[in-house]
Protein backbone atom coordinates (compact mmCIF):
# COMPACT_ATOMS: atom_id res chain seq x y z
CA UNK A 1 0.00 0.00 0.00
CA UNK A 2 1.33 3.57 -1.20
CA UNK A 3 2.37 5.26 2.29
CA UNK A 4 -0.39 8.10 2.62
CA UNK A 5 2.12 10.74 4.36
CA UNK A 6 4.79 11.12 2.12
CA UNK A 7 5.56 15.01 3.67
CA UNK A 8 5.57 15.91 7.13
CA UNK A 9 5.87 19.18 8.25
CA UNK A 10 6.89 20.01 12.10
CA UNK A 11 5.61 23.35 13.18
CA UNK A 12 7.59 23.85 16.51
CA UNK A 13 11.33 22.54 17.09
CA UNK A 14 11.41 22.35 20.85
CA UNK A 15 11.35 18.99 22.65
CA UNK A 16 8.24 17.96 21.57
CA UNK A 17 8.12 18.87 17.61
CA UNK A 18 11.67 17.00 17.74
CA UNK A 19 10.09 13.83 19.08
CA UNK A 20 7.35 13.72 16.97
CA UNK A 21 10.32 14.39 14.12
CA UNK A 22 12.18 11.23 15.44
CA UNK A 23 9.48 8.97 15.75
CA UNK A 24 8.29 9.48 12.05
CA UNK A 25 11.59 9.77 10.68
CA UNK A 26 12.53 6.16 12.19
CA UNK A 27 9.60 4.30 12.49
CA UNK A 28 7.09 5.80 9.77
CA UNK A 29 10.28 5.89 7.79
CA UNK A 30 8.55 9.41 6.09
CA UNK A 31 10.99 10.67 3.29
CA UNK A 32 10.83 14.41 3.65
CA UNK A 33 10.28 15.66 6.91
CA UNK A 34 10.38 19.92 7.09
CA UNK A 35 11.08 21.10 10.14
CA UNK A 36 9.52 24.80 10.45
CA UNK A 37 10.41 27.73 13.08
CA UNK A 38 10.29 31.59 13.91
CA UNK A 39 13.16 31.58 12.09
CA UNK A 40 16.02 29.44 10.07
CA UNK A 41 18.81 29.50 12.89
CA UNK A 42 16.17 28.17 15.06
CA UNK A 43 14.57 25.51 12.40
CA UNK A 44 18.27 24.51 11.88
CA UNK A 45 18.98 24.19 15.88
CA UNK A 46 15.91 21.95 15.50
CA UNK A 47 17.67 19.78 13.57
CA UNK A 48 20.91 19.66 15.14
CA UNK A 49 18.69 18.25 18.07
CA UNK A 50 17.22 15.77 15.92
CA UNK A 51 20.44 14.60 14.63
CA UNK A 52 21.99 14.05 18.08
CA UNK A 53 18.56 12.23 18.91
CA UNK A 54 19.12 9.66 15.69
CA UNK A 55 22.96 9.16 16.75
CA UNK A 56 22.13 8.56 20.19
CA UNK A 57 19.68 6.07 18.95
CA UNK A 58 22.28 4.10 16.80
CA UNK A 59 24.53 4.61 19.21
CA UNK A 60 22.88 2.18 21.26
CA UNK A 61 21.78 -0.31 18.16
CA UNK A 62 17.81 1.12 18.93
CA UNK A 63 18.37 1.59 14.81
CA UNK A 64 21.24 0.79 12.02
CA UNK A 65 23.71 2.75 12.37
CA UNK A 66 24.07 2.56 8.55
CA UNK A 67 20.44 4.25 8.53
CA UNK A 68 21.74 7.93 9.71
CA UNK A 69 22.56 9.42 6.83
CA UNK A 70 19.70 8.58 4.92
CA UNK A 71 17.34 9.75 7.90
CA UNK A 72 19.22 13.05 8.15
CA UNK A 73 18.88 13.54 4.20
CA UNK A 74 15.28 13.66 4.88
CA UNK A 75 14.78 16.25 6.87
CA UNK A 76 14.81 19.82 5.62
CA UNK A 77 14.15 23.23 7.46
CA UNK A 78 12.82 26.21 6.58
CA UNK A 79 11.69 29.48 8.44
CA UNK A 80 7.99 30.26 8.37
CA UNK A 81 4.97 28.58 7.74
CA UNK A 82 4.89 30.38 4.41
CA UNK A 83 7.46 28.47 2.79
CA UNK A 84 6.13 25.11 3.22
CA UNK A 85 3.79 25.61 -0.18
CA UNK A 86 7.52 25.57 -2.12
CA UNK A 87 9.48 23.06 0.24
CA UNK A 88 10.37 19.76 -0.88
CA UNK A 89 10.83 20.43 -4.30
CA UNK A 90 7.84 22.36 -4.40
CA UNK A 91 5.20 19.94 -3.40
CA UNK A 92 3.18 21.02 0.52
CA UNK A 93 2.93 18.92 3.03
CA UNK A 94 0.36 15.76 3.54
CA UNK A 95 0.52 16.68 7.00
CA UNK A 96 0.81 19.41 9.31
CA UNK A 97 1.73 19.17 13.22
CA UNK A 98 1.84 21.95 15.17
CA UNK A 99 4.07 22.05 18.38
CA UNK A 100 4.07 25.31 19.91
CA UNK A 101 3.61 27.06 22.67
CA UNK A 102 0.09 25.66 24.96
CA UNK A 103 -0.93 28.96 24.34
CA UNK A 104 -4.56 29.10 22.03
CA UNK A 105 -3.96 32.36 20.61
CA UNK A 106 -0.55 31.46 19.61
CA UNK A 107 -2.08 27.79 18.22
CA UNK A 108 -5.21 29.74 16.48
CA UNK A 109 -2.61 32.27 14.51
CA UNK A 110 -0.32 29.21 13.43
CA UNK A 111 -3.76 27.79 12.13
CA UNK A 112 -5.48 30.97 10.27
CA UNK A 113 -1.72 30.67 8.74
CA UNK A 114 -1.63 27.12 7.95
CA UNK A 115 -4.87 27.43 6.26
CA UNK A 116 -4.21 30.23 3.92
CA UNK A 117 -0.90 28.80 2.87
CA UNK A 118 -1.59 24.78 2.51
CA UNK A 119 -4.15 23.32 0.11
CA UNK A 120 -7.21 21.61 1.71
CA UNK A 121 -5.57 18.55 1.35
CA UNK A 122 -3.30 18.85 3.94
CA UNK A 123 -4.56 17.50 7.30
CA UNK A 124 -3.31 19.89 9.87
CA UNK A 125 -2.80 18.41 13.25
CA UNK A 126 -2.23 20.02 16.93
CA UNK A 127 0.07 18.53 20.01
CA UNK A 128 -1.98 20.49 22.39
CA UNK A 129 -2.26 18.72 25.74
CA UNK A 130 -5.57 20.30 26.41
CA UNK A 131 -6.81 23.38 24.69
CA UNK A 132 -9.99 22.63 22.46
CA UNK A 133 -9.61 21.01 19.08
CA UNK A 134 -12.71 22.31 17.72
CA UNK A 135 -11.52 26.11 19.11
CA UNK A 136 -8.11 25.77 17.36
CA UNK A 137 -10.17 24.24 14.17
CA UNK A 138 -12.04 27.20 13.77
CA UNK A 139 -9.46 29.45 13.47
CA UNK A 140 -8.41 27.67 9.90
CA UNK A 141 -12.63 27.58 8.71
CA UNK A 142 -12.77 31.78 9.48
CA UNK A 143 -9.49 32.35 6.65
CA UNK A 144 -12.32 32.02 4.33
CA UNK A 145 -15.06 32.96 6.17
CA UNK A 146 -16.85 34.10 3.10
CA UNK A 147 -16.04 30.94 1.09
CA UNK A 148 -17.83 27.89 0.35
CA UNK A 149 -14.43 25.95 1.22
CA UNK A 150 -14.53 27.61 5.07
CA UNK A 151 -16.13 23.96 5.89
CA UNK A 152 -14.17 22.10 4.54
CA UNK A 153 -10.85 23.89 5.64
CA UNK A 154 -11.65 22.82 9.57
CA UNK A 155 -12.69 19.43 8.66
CA UNK A 156 -8.79 18.85 7.99
CA UNK A 157 -7.99 19.56 11.65
CA UNK A 158 -6.60 16.64 14.09
CA UNK A 159 -4.77 15.58 16.77
CA UNK A 160 -2.53 12.76 17.10
CA UNK A 161 -1.98 9.69 18.63
CA UNK A 162 -4.56 10.37 21.57
CA UNK A 163 -7.14 11.02 18.30
CA UNK A 164 -9.50 14.36 19.34
CA UNK A 165 -11.76 15.00 16.34
CA UNK A 166 -13.04 18.39 16.47
CA UNK A 167 -16.83 18.54 15.43
CA UNK A 168 -15.78 20.01 12.16
CA UNK A 169 -13.51 16.86 11.57
CA UNK A 170 -14.16 14.81 9.29
CA UNK A 171 -14.11 10.91 8.84
CA UNK A 172 -11.54 10.58 6.45
CA UNK A 173 -9.14 12.81 8.73
CA UNK A 174 -9.33 10.27 11.21
CA UNK A 175 -8.94 7.54 9.36
CA UNK A 176 -5.80 9.18 8.10
CA UNK A 177 -4.32 10.34 11.04
CA UNK A 178 -5.16 6.49 13.04
CA UNK A 179 -3.15 5.58 9.91
CA UNK A 180 -0.05 7.58 10.01
CA UNK A 181 0.38 7.18 14.22
CA UNK A 182 0.19 3.21 13.61
CA UNK A 183 3.02 3.67 10.65
CA UNK A 184 4.90 5.87 13.76
CA UNK A 185 4.44 2.21 16.26
CA UNK A 186 2.00 3.98 18.02
CA UNK A 187 -1.69 2.52 19.26
CA UNK A 188 -4.19 5.02 19.09
CA UNK A 189 -7.34 6.24 21.14
CA UNK A 190 -10.14 8.12 20.24
CA UNK A 191 -11.67 10.65 22.70
CA UNK A 192 -14.39 13.48 22.07
CA UNK A 193 -13.08 17.17 22.17
CA UNK A 194 -12.99 17.21 26.02
CA UNK A 195 -11.18 19.58 28.66
CA UNK A 196 -8.18 17.86 28.96
CA UNK A 197 -8.96 14.28 26.99
CA UNK A 198 -7.81 11.20 28.26
CA UNK A 199 -4.85 10.82 29.24
CA UNK A 200 -3.97 14.60 30.72
CA UNK A 201 -7.77 14.29 32.58
CA UNK A 202 -6.48 11.96 34.84
CA UNK A 203 -3.08 12.64 35.13
CA UNK A 204 -4.08 15.84 36.25
CA UNK A 205 -5.69 14.51 38.86
CA UNK A 206 -3.29 12.64 39.98
CA UNK A 207 -0.67 15.31 39.84
CA UNK A 208 -3.48 17.35 41.50
CA UNK A 209 -3.98 15.02 44.55
CA UNK A 210 0.13 14.78 44.82
CA UNK A 211 0.58 18.72 45.59
CA UNK A 212 -2.78 19.32 47.85
CA UNK A 213 -1.24 15.95 49.92
CA UNK A 214 2.23 17.68 49.86
CA UNK A 215 0.92 21.04 50.83
CA UNK A 216 -1.04 19.72 54.03
CA UNK A 217 1.83 17.63 54.73
CA UNK A 218 0.10 14.46 54.91
CA UNK A 219 3.36 12.78 53.14
CA UNK A 220 7.00 13.84 52.20
CA UNK A 221 7.30 14.62 48.42
CA UNK A 222 9.53 11.23 48.03
CA UNK A 223 7.11 9.22 49.72
CA UNK A 224 4.19 10.56 47.92
CA UNK A 225 6.01 9.38 44.45
CA UNK A 226 7.22 6.33 46.11
CA UNK A 227 3.71 5.19 46.80
CA UNK A 228 2.75 5.75 43.10
CA UNK A 229 5.90 3.84 41.80
CA UNK A 230 5.72 0.52 43.72
CA UNK A 231 2.02 0.66 44.53
CA UNK A 232 0.58 1.59 41.11
CA UNK A 233 3.52 0.44 39.11
CA UNK A 234 3.71 4.04 37.55
CA UNK A 235 7.49 4.44 36.09
CA UNK A 236 7.15 8.01 38.00
CA UNK A 237 5.81 10.09 40.47
CA UNK A 238 3.20 12.54 39.81
CA UNK A 239 5.45 15.37 41.61
CA UNK A 240 8.47 13.99 39.84
CA UNK A 241 6.68 13.57 36.49
CA UNK A 242 5.49 17.51 37.34
CA UNK A 243 9.49 18.48 37.79
CA UNK A 244 10.60 16.80 34.59
CA UNK A 245 7.55 18.29 31.92
CA UNK A 246 7.70 22.04 33.90
CA UNK A 247 5.09 23.34 36.94
CA UNK A 248 4.02 26.02 34.27
CA UNK A 249 4.38 25.59 30.83
CA UNK A 250 2.27 22.00 30.35
CA UNK A 251 0.66 19.13 32.44
CA UNK A 252 0.66 21.31 36.02
CA UNK A 253 -0.53 24.79 36.23
CA UNK A 254 -1.49 25.84 32.48
CA UNK A 255 -2.92 22.40 32.08
CA UNK A 256 -4.66 22.62 35.34
CA UNK A 257 -5.81 26.07 34.77
CA UNK A 258 -7.11 25.36 31.43
CA UNK A 259 -9.39 22.43 32.65
CA UNK A 260 -10.52 24.37 35.50
CA UNK A 261 -11.74 27.44 33.23
CA UNK A 262 -13.62 24.77 30.29
CA UNK A 263 -15.25 22.54 33.31
CA UNK A 264 -15.88 25.09 35.89
CA UNK A 265 -15.25 22.33 38.57
CA UNK A 266 -13.32 24.11 41.49
CA UNK A 267 -11.36 20.52 42.00
CA UNK A 268 -9.20 21.50 39.01
CA UNK A 269 -8.16 24.80 40.42
CA UNK A 270 -4.22 24.92 40.67
CA UNK A 271 -3.33 24.24 44.34
CA UNK A 272 -1.71 27.34 46.13
CA UNK A 273 1.23 25.61 46.52
CA UNK A 274 2.00 25.05 43.28
CA UNK A 275 1.12 28.95 42.02
CA UNK A 276 3.66 29.99 45.09
CA UNK A 277 5.92 27.58 42.60
CA UNK A 278 5.72 29.01 39.98
CA UNK A 279 5.56 32.59 41.46
CA UNK A 280 9.37 32.02 42.66
CA UNK A 281 10.49 30.37 39.69
CA UNK A 282 10.91 26.99 40.83
CA UNK A 283 9.38 25.29 37.28
CA UNK A 284 11.09 22.20 37.66
CA UNK A 285 13.81 20.00 36.62
CA UNK A 286 14.59 22.96 33.64
CA UNK A 287 15.27 25.34 36.11
CA UNK A 288 17.01 23.35 38.97
CA UNK A 289 14.03 22.96 41.67
CA UNK A 290 10.91 22.16 41.42
CA UNK A 291 9.72 19.77 44.19
CA UNK A 292 12.78 18.19 44.21
CA UNK A 293 16.93 19.98 43.58
CA UNK A 294 18.10 19.47 40.25
CA UNK A 295 21.24 21.81 40.66
CA UNK A 296 24.68 20.10 40.99
CA UNK A 297 25.77 19.52 44.50
CA UNK A 298 29.30 21.48 45.51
Amino acid sequence: MQRDVQILSVVGCGQMGIGIAFVAAIHAEIPNIVLVDLSLDRAKQGRDALREQVLHAAKYRRIDPNRVNKIMDSVHVVAGIEELSTSSDGHTPDLVIEAAAEDMEIKQQLFARLAKHLPLSTILATNTSSLSVTTIARAASEVFEDAPSAESSAQRVMRLVEIIPGLQTSQDVIERASQFATSCRKRTVLCVDTPGFIVNRINIAAVREAIRMAESKEASYEDIDKAMVLGMRHPMGPLRLADFVGLHFTISRSVMQIIHKDTQDPHYAPPILLQRMVQAGWLGKKSGQGFYNYRAKA
